[in-house]
């Protein structure tokens, strides 16, 4: 069974398994299954893609690859066939078209850390924004950690482990 909210929400959705919230969140969508789409324009050119998560007014807004999450307006807006990848915050991973295997994370004020493939990157927030634990604010290293909590570690090519950032936790 599908649920559809708002003006033309999955207005075109033949296959079963998704959930459209908002004006028009998953409105091309035809055989594209087991997709979660919240927000104004969610997933909005999605045709076939699958197993999406898109949070966010305009998030995943061209996408028509599968396992993709994005939480933030315009996270992943770009991104048409690039999977898997995880996009946080305001326009994470906006210009992504084709990449696959990225996490990024994006703060209140724009401040964007990407994890690559493969790599392994200590990640900080101060509740507003990330930081590299390598390189910190402005290429700086961060000196004050007592502030700051979170880690994300990603694995080459497989699964991905991320430990988030909640805010105010200090």
């Amino acid at each position: 069974a599908n649920t559809a909210v708002g003006f033309q929400a999955a207005k075109n959705t033949t296959n079963n398994a998704v959930e459209a919230f908002g004006h028009q969140a998953l409105l091309n969508n035809t055989s594209g299954y087991t997709n979660t789409a919240l927000g104004y324009q969610t997933l909005y050119t999605n045709t076939t893609g699958y197993n999406n998560v898109a949070v966010g007014s305009q998030a995943l807004y061209t996408n028509n690859a599968p396992y993709n999450n994005a939480f933030g307006v315009s996270a992943l807006k770009s991104n048409t066939t690039g999977t898997p990848n995880d996009a946080f915050g305001y326009r994470a991973l906006f210009n992504n078209t084709t990449g696959g295997y990225a996490i990024t994370m994006g703060g209140a004020t724009g401040t964007l850390v990407t994890v690559p493939n493969g790599a392994s990157v200590l990640v900080y927030c101060d509740g507003t924004n990330f930081y590299s634990g390598i390189s910190g604010s402005a290429g700086n290293f961060i000196t004050n950690v007592s502030t700051l909590s979170g880690i994300v570690r990603q694995a080459s090519g497989a699964g991905v482990d991320s430990y988030g950032c909640p805010q105010n936790q200090y």
